[in-house]
């Protein structure tokens, strides 16, 4: 390992200028240096990794207040708020075209059953249209006429769990 220095008899382990401070009988984490502010952060600070090397010890290099800081800065920038327009039109043009083959009841007035489902929150968009045979957007704009605006997707952003 580059840069490896060992331990020493508190249990901290330095690699690369980045302090690691573990629990003694069995070595796991319990604080690490961020390496953007150079401050020793607990684990719990730390957002769980699946990089598993001997430099990472599951965690991130980053504490998250540094990672929210880098994020927030990328979506105030010009650059990042292109970049993410660019993301969104990219999602919504292929979830369109899942939707497209499966749209054959196009320009048909809606029913009753189908109201019921589009008032549904336990289903996507995209699930619900391909289930009516409908387009997203048609699907779209028929649950913003009924007022409908929490569903699968909005709820997964809240922090409610969905099955």
């Amino acid at each position: 390992m580059r840069g490896f220095t060992g331990w020493d008899a508190r249990g901290i382990l330095r690699i690369d200028g980045a302090y690691v401070v573990t629990g003694s009988p069995d070595r796991s984490i319990l604080a690490r240096t961020c390496h953007t502010c150079d401050e020793l952060t607990m684990t719990a600070n730390l957002s769980p990794t699946c990089n598993r090397k001997a430099a990472s010890f599951g965690v991130t290099t980053s504490c998250k207040s540094c990672r929210n800081k880098r994020r927030q800065d990328r979506l105030t920038s010009e650059d990042g708020r292109r970049t993410a327009r660019r993301q969104k039109r990219r999602t919504y043009k292929r979830k369109r075209m899942q939707t497209a083959d499966a749209a054959r009841r196009a320009r048909y007035q809606w029913t009753g059953p189908e109201f019921e489902v589009i008032s549904r929150t336990d289903l996507t968009r995209v699930e619900m249209a391909i289930m009516l045979g409908r387009s997203l957007a048609a699907v779209t704009n028929a649950r913003r006429r009924l007022g409908v605006t929490a569903g699968k997707e909005r709820r997964v952003l809240d922090g409610a769990t969905t099955s």
